[in-house]
Order: C-alpha cells, then structure tokens, then sequence
C-alpha cells in the first residue's frame, strides 16, 4: 500500500435531500465517520428544478389536507426548504453530539448529484442511497436522518469493493477495510480487468489485508455496466457497494448511473 492509499479520510458527505438519502445510507456514513476519525459533512441540496417550475405562471400544487388546488408560489417553496434545513441541521447537531463525531451542515442549489460530487474534493467519502433499494415512500427527512442515526438498524454483514488498475483502488480497500472492522462485515473484492491484471490486482489487495489480520473473497466483475453490477451486487447479497470516484464528467455519469441501480448504498471514495 503506497502513501496515496493510506491518506486518512477527510470527510463523509451525505445530501440531504429525498431522491439521495435513506436509512441505511445515513447509518453507514454515520458508521464511516465514527470509525475513521473524520467529520460527518452534510450538504442540503435545495433543488433547482423544483424552484424553477414554482417561478412557471401555471404552476399548482394540491393542498395535503384541503385536497384544494392552489397557486404554487417559488418564495412559499423557499420558505418551506429554508424550514426543511433549519429541522435537519439541528437534527444532525443532535445525533452529532450523541455520536460525538465532528459535522458539518451546509446549503446549496442546484441539482442534487452534480452539486454534491462538486463540493467534495481529495480524501472525501461520498455515500449515496441506492436507487433500487430504496422505498417508494419515505417519512419526513428530519426523523429518517434522527432514526438512522440512532444506529437501531443492523449494521451491514457483506461488504463490496471495486477494484481496478490504479493507484486509486487501494485507497478504496483500505476505507472499505475501516467500515467492514466496525460492523464485523464480510469484504468481497470486486476485481475487473483482463484475467492476468485482475489476478495480480486481487492477490496485491489480499496481501494489505493479510498484514492487518484480516481476508476477503474474490468475485469477478466483468465490466462496468450498471445493470450487471447491480445483479452482481444483488448476488452477493451486498449491503454496502465502494466505488472508485474522481472529479471527471465521465465518472460522475457513471456513479449516478449505478446509483440509480443498485439495492444498498453506494460509497464513493475520492
């Protein structure tokens, strides 16, 4: 493992809004902070779109409790996430102090995935919920982040790392390492490549493990179509998925693709 590979975590990210949060997504970055020492960093995403079609002349929403169709007016809907985020950082400053971990909570607009990858930098952790194993209906996002991080669910008992040529991939090993020796998980070393380079790639990684006592099974991992990750994951009954990430376009095409997919978090390290 060269020096890259063992820099030290600066910050776990989670966005806090609807479409990239669940339980089990906050509980595992609640788990990765407290484990690795870093700030729990959390970033509210107020959504661009959403704001635009309030700014539209015809524009309705209908009441929750009157069922009445009404004006749907932009300056009501900042109102209602500057609320939102009041609720959520106080929530998070709550369970922060409990957990006595280090935070953060910020505001931001625009489009949640894109804004969230670009406020992250070298040695940030980003972990994102998994599209397909999240529910259709979700409580208030204010007691989903107090619940989550009460630590009341089951910690994960399998975890997945992707590894590929690159001096990158040893440094998502060695954060994988850190979650699966707080939760007492399974590591299952997700090696892609032509047959001779994944070989060398899976037997590098099993030798970093066993000098800290530890070991991992090896599955192939064929290509990076999301779908086919996705049915790899579900085979392996993976409740957690690490990922190599980077700052380019590709990349974070790619992470939203696979995010959407997939049935447990995904764990982006940077």
């Amino acid at each position: 493992m060269d020096a890259k590979g063992e820099r030290p975590t600066r910050r776990v990210v989670i966005g806090l809004e609807p479409a990239m949060l669940d339980a089990a997504a906050l509980a595992a970055a609640a788990r990765l902070a407290q484990s690795a020492g870093a700030e729990l960093a959390a970033l509210f995403v107020e959504d661009i779109n959403l704001l635009r079609l309030a700014s539209l002349p015809f524009a309705q929403e209908i009441g929750a409790a009157s069922a009445v169709r009404r004006r749907m007016a932009a300056a009501d809907i900042e109102r209602a996430l500057k609320v939102q985020a009041a609720q959520l950082k106080r929530a998070l400053a709550d369970a922060a102090q409990r957990l006595e971990l280090q935070w953060r909570f910020e505001v931001a607009r625009g489009q949640g995935l894109r804004v969230l990858l670009e406020w992250t930098g070298v040695s940030d952790i980003v972990v994102l919920a998994g599209g397909a194993g999240r529910p259709s209906w979700q409580p208030a996002l204010e007691g989903l982040l107090r619940g989550a991080l009460s630590f009341e669910r089951a910690v994960p008992g399998r975890v997945a790392v992707a590894l590929a040529a690159g001096p990158e991939a040893m440094r998502v090993l060695s954060v994988a390492y850190v979650l699966a020796q707080a939760s007492d998980a399974e590591l299952v070393l997700l090696v892609s490549g032509e047959k001779a380079r994944a070989g060398e790639i899976a037997e590098r990684a099993k030798a970093w493990l066993r000098e800290r006592g530890a070991a991992a099974r090896v599955a192939p991992m064929p290509d990076h179509d999301p779908t086919r990750i996705a049915e790899l994951i579900m085979h392996e009954r993976a409740h957690a998925l690490f990922w190599p990430g980077t700052d380019s376009e590709s990349r974070s095409v790619e992470i939203a693709a696979l995010a959407s997919v997939i049935s447990c978090p995904l764990i982006v390290v940077k």
